[in-house]
């Protein structure tokens, strides 16, 4: 019969129950990603920043696979829906699908779904491809419950 030290099962005890914390509260994130940057398809055109953007956007990811898109400018708009991670020949993208049809999706497709391009940090919006403009968003706070 194998006999374990006490001190080994107390170590033991200890990793298991950070390591479930750790991941406990790792899922309890709710995430925001700002819009930081805005580009169209006009050549030797620099690329628009903060408040010289047509309009402020952010997407905010809850824990439970549901999200918001709010959008200010001229109109405020707003829109929900679920996200899923989507891993497409080794890139990571984030598929945001919509509750219901709004013109705040930047989609090449007529459908209520998104889906932007998770790399370095920043998210990359794909409506650029069907000459919408190009979105780079950046994640600007992540609020934790325990």
């Amino acid at each position: 019969m194998l006999r374990l030290s006490p001190s080994f099962l107390f170590t033991v005890f200890l990793f298991t129950a950070c390591f479930s914390s750790q991941q406990t509260q790792e899922n309890n994130c709710m995430v925001k990603w700002q819009l930081v940057e805005m580009t169209g398809n006009m050549a030797n055109v620099a690329p628009l920043k903060g408040e010289e953007m047509t309009w402020q956007e952010s997407y905010t990811l809850r824990p439970d696979s549901t999200f918001t898109k709010e959008r200010r400018g001229e109109r405020d708009l707003q829109a929900s829906g679920r996200y899923r991670m989507v891993d497409v020949q080794g890139e990571q993208f984030i598929e945001f699908n919509y509750d219901s049809a709004s013109e705040i999706i930047g989609s090449c497709l007529a459908v209520n779904k998104e889906t932007l391009r998770l790399y370095n940090g920043k998210l990359y919006g794909t409506w650029q491809a069907c000459d919408g403009p190009g979105l780079i968003y950046e994640r600007v706070t992540a609020n934790c419950t325990d």
